[in-house]
């Protein structure tokens, strides 16, 4: 026995260890499908309602997981992140009212918040992406499909703008050497 599945269960293929089989659903599974008095049909039914409800039961652990990460990053934004904008444009007056020789150190200040800031906003937005509560699960991977695409082909461009770069170097170095031997 393994974490609570024991090795005829695992061998049919009934558990799992992830959200997908939970271990109540697979023991029930593999207690109403070992019933030697059942029919083959109506053992498949009652594992096939198993998996029904261990489906159902990974779709509600996913929702619940989603709306947490949504409601995550909603604090994340609209508290934490305000709060530091809100102190970055309070040091920008500040800065503007101190004596000249303590500007620098001010504006010093400022640079940490405007990086916790920056860090703040990308970790909300890998989070919970704003395109995925405008355009949807579907809408959201095929933006985001386009947009590396766009990278690649643009990483693609960039490569082939340096291998040609290499190559009129290679060719200048080659030239140049033609010309001295000839000088010679």
């Amino acid at each position: 026995m393994r974490n609570g599945i024991t090795a005829s269960k695992a061998s049919r293929g009934l558990c799992s260890y992830d959200l997908v089989a939970p271990r109540n659903l697979c023991a029930a599974a593999d207690s109403h499908a070992s019933e030697s008095n059942r029919e083959p049909e109506v053992q498949s039914k009652a594992v096939d309602v198993a998996w029904e409800q261990a489906r159902a039961h990974s779709a509600y652990a996913l929702r619940r997981l989603e709306e947490e990460r949504k409601r995550i990053a909603r604090e994340l934004h609209d508290e934490a992140r305000q709060a530091l904008i809100a102190i970055q444009l309070g040091l920008r007056v500040l800065a503007r009212q101190v004596p000249a020789e303590l500007r620098p150190e001010v504006a010093q200040l400022s640079v940490p918040v405007s990086h916790s800031t920056k860090l703040l906003g990308n970790l909300v937005r890998r989070l919970r992406p704003p395109t995925l509560d405008r355009l949807g699960p579907h809408g959201a991977l095929h933006t985001a499909t386009r947009q590396r695409a766009n990278l690649m082909q643009k990483l693609h461009v960039h490569n082939q703008m340096e291998l040609m770069r290499a190559a009129i170097v290679r060719g200048l170095v080659v030239a140049a050497g033609r010309e001295q031997a000839q000088m010679r």
